[in-house]
């Protein structure tokens, strides 16, 4: 979840006029980038309960935490 939502913040361009009523490229970013930080920091929770740090879920999950 935390990969869609970055993934969608990185593809929203705010270039575009938004149609009367809709969001701007810059506030759908924003409620990408919250989505994908709620998720990371959920996940991150779970895995450190659970997985050792060499495993490769959780250190996958890091990876893709730092990117974003």
């Amino acid at each position: 979840m935390g990969d869609y939502y970055r993934y969608a913040s990185e593809a929203t361009t705010m270039e575009v006029e938004p149609m009367p009523g809709d969001k701007t490229g810059e506030e759908k970013k924003e409620i990408f980038k919250k989505g994908a930080l709620e998720a990371y920091k959920k996940c991150t929770n779970i895995v450190k309960r659970g997985l050792k740090p060499y495993n490769t879920v959780r250190l996958g999950l890091a990876l893709n935490y730092s990117v974003f």
